[in-house]
């Protein structure tokens, strides 16, 4: 076994996933914090992060965001290892492809993968929330949509 497996039953399992547990953090629980297993995988994690990037915090609606953006995750990786900062790594549009080569992003998804009205209204509100420039891809689809970026009031991490 690894230094963070711990034997669980089916049921510790699907309460340690359902409260998005990685074996690190349950290893760190039981070991530095004195937990049992149970208690380990009661609670998720604090914070709501998801990854941490060469010390930086990236949080799920980060990823979302550079999804959205056209932005993959090992871009976003290396962008952060090469010192960039969060809200530009997420939001600078990636370099066209030399000599008319396509490269295949998110952003130019085929019409049957768009995002529906209600997603679109919901990604502004994370980006005001969180105080992000709204990117071209974003704009884009609310002149789509006839949304008006005013009337769309903030949504807080981990209200959607």
């Amino acid at each position: 076994m690894g230094k963070h497996k711990f034997k669980m039953t089916a049921e510790q399992q699907a309460i340690a996933d359902a409260n998005n547990l990685a074996q690190q953090t349950i290893s760190y629980r039981v070991r530095n914090k004195g937990e049992t297993l149970d208690q380990a995988i009661s609670y998720p994690p604090k914070g709501g992060a998801v990854r941490h990037i060469n010390g930086k915090r990236i949080t799920e609606d980060e990823i979302d965001l550079a999804e959205w953006n056209g932005i993959i995750w090992n871009t976003l990786k290396h962008r952060i290892y090469a010192g960039w900062d969060v809200q530009r790594a997420i939001t600078e549009p990636i370099r066209p492809w030399p000599h008319g080569q396509k490269h295949k992003r998110i952003g130019n998804e085929p019409d049957n993968a768009r995002f529906s009205k209600a997603e679109v209204i919901e990604l502004i509100g994370r980006m005001k929330a969180m105080n992000i420039a709204y990117t071209k891809p974003v704009l884009k689809r609310a002149k789509e949509y006839g949304l008006s970026l005013d009337s769309i009031a903030p949504v807080e991490v981990g209200e959607a």
